[in-house]
């Protein structure tokens, strides 16, 4: 971190600390009587730089001091503060240089500064306490408080720079960090007792006798330094060993849970990334919470089978037995030895701010703060994946839901920060996903025996496993459809959709055999540009798809360009194709294919796969062809080609109920007089021959948006859609004049039909269309009625 982007309270302090390192050389200085060049010190000062990156650890803590206090606290004691300042502030040079930038230049003048005070406060509180003329046991006294005031004031001015940098509380930090840290400091002042005794007796020469000491003590400490690294090592194996087996076993769970199938991986991208967020920098500490959000759900393992698959809610007794999992996960994850605590946070994981969750109803700061993490991570993918008793979410909905637990269910603070940085959460989910999937992109299926080894890797055993349920399960819900009353388009998304858990695609085609000609026509597409195969019809024979119907045996990994090479997909460039055939009665129903972007890209398993799902969804398909056939016989009236009475009420149900006023249009009614009469004198032959061209005269006038019902055996109900009242007149009088035009020859000469018309419009005649054709089939009837007095009257003239 750059000088400019401290915080200003902390460039003042070490403005502040450099004016007190400066202030305390001065008054040395002030009182030095000259220099004396001495072997001595020139000789101390040496081994003082020499050791000054020589940091000596004591045995099974973590106390550390430097081999150069001792030397420093020998000078000031043979020579007086000011030699004893200059070397330390060398000394401390030396030991910053490799840890300073130019960007971090301040680091010198802070290290150098709280040296100069340290060892001022030092000198000045011995030279203070010692006697003109001490004896031996008058040393104690100076000696230790020399030694604690250097420890004192060196660790309380590197503690108030870190708290004011962290904002953590000052005595806190520095009861935690440095107060065991004293330690070193009189060790180091029990060997410059001794190097001060031997210089007292023997001069230099204890220099010599000592330096040989001091390279033992130094050696023996790095020996047993690498003893520690090694033991730790070892631990740590055992430790990766145990958490590893953990690890895949939690994840083993959450790939057999269907209800929270990818659950654990995606809470523990998210928590991880949050903790980033929230400051958490430790890289000890992010590796534990990781781990403890993989294995969060571990203790699943001990909630039977039928609750954790169970395809709904639970009932109160099961959920009481669903509250035990996060006290066994505990419990299991207690063996894990970790600098973090993985099962505190497992077991309040499902701890509630307010202190209604459970298993131990703790209630705000009482709950652990990286648990807290790890409850909004959990629910938010919980509300984002599907339940068997829900859909899954939109993320609108389920920040509604953080937001509606903030401070009920959950930290505030740590809502407010997962909703804030929601989309660098979701990208790092993305990401991690994508790699997961590229990990175990290949994994076969439970059907290939050689498909699992010793060797595996927990993503590996996950993918296996999540394999099989998926497997399992797509099989039975295929299974399911035969029983089902499903549609044709139904029963073929529905297959699509599940296989694509399973055997990656970029686009999938159903195709069906078209019985008037030797063509599969697509009855189903799932692709990126759907359009583009909208038109499409491949022949029997022809690429692929033709060739698999023809013959009745699948394909796979054949070039797609056999039978798209014709069709204008912009986007997309296919490399690999598999093709599967649905047969009954060993004739071809249609055929399944699904097209890659990547060469050579499918395996046996998939095609063995999708040749047991054909066949299965095959008695489905031909009973929905069956149904779609006979209903359309029911719909569709055999001699005219109109829509019946029962294909009229449903338009009306799908188009014409709770219209909106503005959307207008009218219903025409028309009566085909004499009817009756041509049957009974011509025969119903002749009689369906004028039907017949009524209804073609009537169909020849129609716009495209209009549409015509065979309402009984002699009328017709026309709806034109968005024609007003005005309109539909002009409608009627083509209708009439279309009418007129025709002659159809009888045994004994020409029939000239005639018609009777009446209509209403919405929405001023009526709103419902029943109240339409009451109004006019009032007024056919008197259209009927004046037609007639129209005709006696011209009998009358005539008579």
């Amino acid at each position: 971190m750059g000088w400019k982007e401290l915080p200003r309270a902390l460039q003042l302090y070490i403005a502040f600390l450099t004016f007190a390192g400066i202030a305390a050389v001065v008054g040395p200085i002030s009182d030095f009587q000259g220099f004396t060049f001495s072997v001595a010190l020139l000789v101390y000062a040496t081994m003082a730089v020499l050791t000054s990156r020589f940091n000596v650890k004591i045995p099974y803590t973590e106390v550390h001091f430097s081999m150069d206090t001792a030397f420093i606290y020998g000078i000031i004691m043979l020579f007086g503060a000011l030699p004893a300042m200059a070397v330390d502030a060398f000394c401390k040079f030396i030991g910053t240089y490799p840890h300073a930038s130019r960007r971090v230049w301040y680091k010198y003048p802070f290290n150098i500064a709280s040296g100069l005070v340290s060892v001022f406060a030092a000198a000045y509180v011995y030279q203070f306490l010692l006697p003109p003329e001490p004896h031996f046991h008058q040393y104690i006294l100076p000696l230790l408080a020399m030694t604690l005031s250097y420890f004192l004031v060196n660790s309380w001015s590197v503690a108030i720079a870190i708290s004011i940098q962290t904002k953590l509380n000052l005595i806190k930090l520095w009861i935690d960090n440095f107060f065991w840290t004293g330690i070193g400091f009189f060790v180091s002042l029990s060997i410059s007792i001794l190097l001060y005794m031997l210089h007292s007796a023997v001069g230099m020469l204890g220099v010599l006798v000592s330096a040989p000491i001091l390279l033992l003590v130094y050696f023996s400490q790095r020996v047993q330094e690498k003893r520690e690294e090694e033991q730790k090592e070892h631990i740590d194996e055992l430790e990766m060993m145990h958490m590893s087996t953990l690890e895949t076993l939690s994840l083993a769970i959450d790939a057999k849970d269907q209800t929270t199938h990818g659950h654990v991986h995606r809470v523990t991208v998210y928590v991880t990334k949050l903790a980033e967020i929230m400051g958490v920098e430790d890289p000890k500490v992010l590796k534990g919470l990781r781990f403890a959000a993989l294995v969060h759900d571990i203790g699943k393992i001990a909630i039977p089978d039928m609750i954790l698959s169970k395809p709904g809610r639970f009932t109160k007794e099961e959920f009481d037995r669903m509250k035990i999992h996060p006290i066994v996960g505990a419990q299991i994850l207690k063996a894990v030895s970790f600098d973090f605590p993985i099962a505190d946070v497992v077991l309040s994981h499902h701890e509630r701010w307010d202190g209604s969750g459970y298993p131990h109803q703790l209630k705000g700061e009482q709950i652990d703060r990286h648990s807290r993490m790890l409850a909004v991570c959990d629910v938010y993918d919980a509300l984002r994946s599907d339940r068997p008793y829900r859909s899954a979410m939109n993320k609108d909905k389920a920040i509604s839901i953080l937001q509606e637990e903030r401070g009920k269910g959950f930290d505030p603070e740590i809502v407010d920060a997962f909703i804030e940085n929601l989309p660098l959460l979701e990208d790092a989910v993305t990401e991690e996903t994508r790699r997961i999937e590229e990990l175990t992109f290949s994994t076969p299926s439970s059907t290939d025996p050689y498909a699992f080894n010793a060797e595996s890797n927990a993503w590996q055993l996950y993918s296996h496993i999540s394999y099989s349920q998926l497997e399992m399960h797509l099989l039975y819900d295929v299974a399911q459809m035969v029983s089902k009353s499903m549609s044709v388009e139904d029963i073929c998304a529905s297959l699509v959709t599940g296989v694509a858990k399973l055997i990656p695609y970029n686009t999938a085609v159903v195709f069906l055999a078209s019985k008037l000609e030797r063509k599969l026509q697509p009855v189903y597409i799932e692709s990126r540009s759907p359009q583009s195969f909208r038109e499409w019809s491949v022949g029997f024979g022809d690429g692929v798809s033709g060739w698999v119907a023809q013959n009745g045996r699948p394909m796979r990994n054949v070039s797609p360009d056999l039978e798209l090479g014709d069709l204008e997909i912009s986007d997309q460039t296919y490399l690999s194709a598999l093709s599967v055939p649905i047969v009954f009665d060993e004739k071809p129903l249609g055929v399944v294919t699904l097209y890659s972007e990547k060469a050579d890209f499918y395996q046996d398993n998939h095609q063995d796969l999708l040749v047991r799902l054909a066949n299965m969804i095959t008695p489905a398909l031909v009973n929905a062809l069956k149904y779609a056939d006979s209903f359309e016989d029911e719909i569709i009236d055999e001699l005219t080609g109109f829509g019946t009475l029962r294909a009229m009420r449903q338009f009306f149900g799908q188009n014409l109920i709770n219209r909106e006023p503005d959307k207008t249009y009218t219903l025409c009614l028309a009566d085909l007089r004499e009817l009756k009469k041509i049957n009974a004198k011509h025969g119903h032959e002749f009689g369906d021959r004028v039907l017949l061209e009524v209804s073609r005269g009537i169909e020849s006038v129609l716009r495209p948006e209009d549409r015509c019902f065979r309402y009984g055996g002699d009328e017709f109900v026309i709806i034109a859609d968005g024609a007003s009242r005005r309109a539909a007149q002009v409608l009627i009088d083509r209708i009439q004049t279309a009418i007129q035009r025709l002659s159809i020859k009888v045994p004994d000469g020409l029939v000239q039909p005639t018609i009777s018309l009446g209509w209403a419009s919405f929405p001023e005649d009526g709103i419902t269309p029943e109240e339409l054709l009451r109004v006019a089939d009032g007024h056919m009837y008197k259209n009927r009625l004046a037609v007639h007095k129209q005709a006696s009257s011209e009998r009358k003239a005539e008579g």
